[in-house]
């Protein structure tokens, strides 16, 4: 049963990069970093609202407006992180290809998976995705023919762990999300300053008070016969000798 379960799951991971590798097979390496990570930020921020009460307007002002809160890439990986969506390895990995996307997008001309800075991080991604090496190893052996050994064969260079890295974490946010709806955020109940008949709250409160004083005073009365039936005749008498 646990060997069926890890091949559902590899084969799962498995059509994520099947995906990407196909639907950008015939892009530059430029155009396949920019989309495959605008499809993860998507993920994520599908993530992010799952955990959040849902809005009351089909524009959603947290992360709609230019200006939102939560309209970065950068603010979204540091929400998840600061919910305990994301781990801190996480949250490292998506640094690193927020890195990458902006240098792709910042270099029209002659960015590649293979040249600076992104060489450079995309070594550390690869070394920090411990899972990649044992996705290949069980990619070659549950898929050595056919499709996915084509598969397997482009995703040994760059550009493939790249995009293999980017479809493992969205599958991992699609199954965070999946989990997360199962428990909805529901929203707060109205709180009672919004409540339309204040007049009778405030009718009650005042009685409160009134029935909290009288229980004061009626506890004060109780407590001066209990020190008064405590004292000796010596005492008493003194008392009312001073009260003559």
């Amino acid at each position: 049963m646990e060997n069926a379960n890890n091949q559902s799951s590899h084969e799962t991971t498995w059509e994520k990069g099947d995906f990407l590798i196909n639907e950008f097979s015939k892009e530059t390496d430029r155009a396949a970093a920019i989309l495959s990570v605008s499809l993860l930020e998507n993920t994520l921020t599908t993530l992010l609202k799952s955990h959040l009460a849902p809005t009351t307007t089909s524009e959603d002002e947290l992360f709609d407006q230019n200006n939102a809160p939560v309209s970065t890439f950068n603010s979204k990986i540091q929400l998840a992180f600061r919910l305990g969506l994301i781990s801190a390895k996480f949250t490292q990995n998506f640094n690193i290809i927020r890195k990458m996307r902006n240098d792709f997008a910042h270099n029209v001309y002659g960015s590649s998976f293979n040249t600076g800075r992104i060489k450079d991080f995309l070594e550390s991604l690869v070394s920090s995705s411990q899972s990649v090496s044992e996705v290949y190893k069980k990619g070659r052996n549950l898929f050595p023919e056919g499709s996915r050994g084509r598969i397997v064969s482009e995703m040994i260079n760059p550009r493939g762990n790249f995009l293999m890295i980017i479809g493992m974490m969205i599958q991992t946010l699609e199954d965070k999300t999946t989990e997360s709806f199962k428990n909805q955020i529901i929203p707060a109940p109205q709180e009672w300053l919004h409540n339309k008949d204040l007049s009778s709250l405030f009718s009650k409160r005042a009685e409160d008070k009134t029935k909290i004083k009288q229980q004061q005073i009626e506890q004060k009365n109780s407590n001066n016969k209990e020190i008064i039936n405590l004292q000796t005749p010596e005492t008493k008498t003194h008392q009312q000798d001073l009260q003559n």
